[in-house]
């Protein structure tokens, strides 16, 4: 009979067997320690994300971690956390046991009372989706993966439009948008300790994109809608020049750039990623979030 223990995980005293379990849940990461502690420390002095575990006596057989946020909502600033790195070991399956540490979590995280909400975004169709609802999650609405299978297009001209590694501007907080300082994004994308990120810019107008094998995914954009237009197709060129199968972003119906993101021959479904359902969890609030339109970050779940 297993004795099941559900608690918080110091991280700077179980950062190893965090790191240990991380990979085994996620096998194509292979996070390091430095990368776990580095992104759960990012936001800065007493706003470290936490951990949650589960652990049958000295082995930790699953995790739910949450980060804190500032969302827009309504035109009100409100601190939300968005839940991240979650799972059950493989040995540890069909117990019930996310769905035990997802409510011990959220437990502790009403008691706690810092965020009005909790967002997740696990991918369609997997079963964790249904685990969610049943620790007391519902669903706000998909996001899904539009991709652009690189091909011959039209010669656009790259005069303005530029590759950095600062991020200088940022636009006036969009509503239904998680708020994130430069400062914050500059850690985020060019501070990473184990993988690089591009920035795409032209003028105020930026795009952050991940390059990996054969495929570049759109990582976050924001500025307006020409520029953005015209870094979207000028990467689009640098794809087919660089033979990368296709570009990859994530695109709500509601996103406030979705017909700029159509208009550049992003259709939805992509050999190389999925889909996403965000939940929410009401944690200082009794009244369900929901909104129209959104700009929903499409990296916001590109953590690696």
């Amino acid at each position: 009979m297993n004795n099941f223990q559900f608690r918080q995980l110091n991280l700077l005293n179980e950062i190893e067997p965090l790191k240990q379990f991380h990979n085994r849940l996620f096998k194509s990461t292979d996070a390091s320690s430095e990368w776990l502690l580095w992104y759960c420390t990012i936001h800065g002095k007493d706003k470290h994300a936490r951990v949650y575990g589960v652990w049958d006596d000295s082995r930790l057989v699953g995790i739910w971690c949450v980060e804190p946020k500032i969302f827009q909502h309504g035109g009100i600033k409100i601190k939300v956390g968005r839940c991240f790195s979650v799972g059950i070991d493989d040995d540890y399956r069909r117990r019930n046991l996310f769905v035990e540490l997802s409510k011990f979590a959220i437990q502790k995280e009403i008691d706690l009372g810092e965020f009005d909400y909790i967002f997740g975004f696990p991918q369609i169709g997997r079963s964790i989706v249904n685990a969610h609802i049943k620790a007391g999650w519902y669903h706000v609405q998909n996001i899904q993966m539009y991709s652009n299978k690189t091909k011959p297009v039209e010669p656009t001209s790259l005069k303005d439009v530029n590759t950095s590694s600062l991020i200088e501007y940022l636009p006036l907080s969009m509503n239904n948008s998680f708020i994130e300082t430069i400062d914050y994004k500059n850690t985020r994308w060019f501070k990473h300790p184990d993988l690089l990120y591009v920035c795409l810019k032209r003028y105020e107008s930026c795009v952050i994109v991940k390059p990996y094998n054969n495929v570049c995914h759109i990582l976050d954009l924001y500025g307006i809608s020409c520029n953005v237009k015209i870094i979207l197709n000028a990467l689009r060129m640098l794809a087919h020049r660089h033979k990368w199968q296709e570009l990859t972003i994530w695109n709500a119906d509601n996103e406030r750039y979705h017909n700029d993101i159509i208009a550049c021959d992003f259709v939805p479904g992509a050999t190389n990623g999925s889909s996403v359902s965000m939940l929410a969890v009401n944690i200082n609030r009794s009244e369900n979030i929901k909104f129209d339109s959104c700009h929903i970050q499409m990296g916001i779940e590109e953590i690696y």
